[in-house]
């Protein structure tokens, strides 16, 4: 087993297990195939991270060969997000979306129900009050923000409607 440099010792590198992958599409009429991955766990410092996939993607000649936790099957094969130019829902948010994904995140982490109509959550029992305040806070800033970039939009809304057209 060969051994790679972590700084300050020498250690083994982790072995590489394959795990056939197999999905029966619906677009394949049924077909089941498999496709091997190789899955393992690998060091990051002293921390051990894992499992992970191995993308078997190869584009213009080149393996991709990319460590992912997940592997996309929208195609016949089991690639990685980068091979089949898949984006995060999060990158193709608004700002108002944005702000209200924060806003929401803070109220369910009290405890509470997302969104601007809910009841804003008590304190949780166990949380400082300065922190209860400073994250109350947080979401009122946010809720306002949304408000304002909400009456922007709907003002080049109802601009773009009254604007008599051109044609």
């Amino acid at each position: 087993m060969a051994k790679r440099w972590l700084g300050s010792a020498y250690a083994p590198e982790p072995a590489v297990s394959t795990l056939p992958i197999a999905c029966a599409s619906p677009a394949a009429s049924g077909r089941t195939w498999k496709r091997p991955s190789a899955s393992s766990a690998f060091r990051a410092g002293s921390a051990v991270r894992g499992p992970y996939f191995i993308c078997p993607g190869v584009a213009n000649g080149i393996a991709c060969g990319r460590r992912v936790a997940k592997l996309h099957g929208p195609d016949r094969y089991f690639l990685c997000r980068h091979c089949y130019r898949l984006a995060h829902a999060s990158q193709s948010e608004s700002e108002w979306d944005r702000i209200l994904r924060r806003a929401n995140k803070i109220r369910r982490r009290l405890g509470g129900e997302p969104g601007l109509a809910s009841r804003f959550p008590d304190r949780p029992k166990g949380m400082w009050k300065r922190t209860y305040e400073r994250l109350q806070d947080e979401v009122i800033d946010a809720e306002v923000l949304a408000e304002e970039v909400f009456e922007i939009q709907a003002q080049r809304l109802l601009a773009r409607i009254d604007r008599p057209s051109g044609k």
